[in-house]
């Protein structure tokens, strides 16, 4: 799938906070938030290849995915 202009940028941008979140020690969070119908399901997992690929990054990385029970039930109908 072709990602949108705003949609590569919010992803380069969200890359940028990433990598400089991970200088820092401690407890970290990243909360990506962006309205309804702007594609954050299809941003997200070029989100994370990015991240995975990016040579610069040099810590372990987990990720962990949470869905409302609602959506589930909505897209398995």
């Amino acid at each position: 799938m072709q990602l949108k202009t705003y949609q590569e940028n919010t992803i380069d941008e969200l890359l940028g906070k990433a990598k400089k979140l991970l200088k820092y020690s401690g407890e970290k969070k990243l909360v990506f938030k962006s309205p309804t119908g702007s594609g954050k399901t299809i941003m997200m997992p070029e989100f994370l290849k990015q991240l995975v690929d990016d040579r610069d990054i040099r810590h372990s990385l987990s990720f962990i995915r949470t869905v409302s029970r609602d959506l589930e039930d909505m897209v398995s109908r």
